[in-house]
């Protein structure tokens, strides 16, 4: 956990040297576009495995009861 608040630390001034300001960056059309469209991919993969779990607990039913 500690390494992961670490490296972000690092991320951030690595940033801030170059300068190049995440709020702008996060705010800007293209992020909110690609942020949408990454989103959008999680949810297509979730409801996929979510499916493959349902037919399974449908499947493991069958042998149960």
């Amino acid at each position: 956990m500690l390494h992961i608040l670490f490296y972000t630390v690092i991320a951030i001034l690595i940033l801030s040297f170059f300068g190049i300001s995440l709020q702008s960056v996060i705010h800007s059309p293209q992020a909110q576009t690609n942020f949408s469209y990454l989103w959008s991919l999680v949810l297509q993969g979730w409801h996929y495995v979510q499916g493959f779990y349902d037919l399974f607990i449908t499947w493991v039913g069958h042998f149960v009861h």
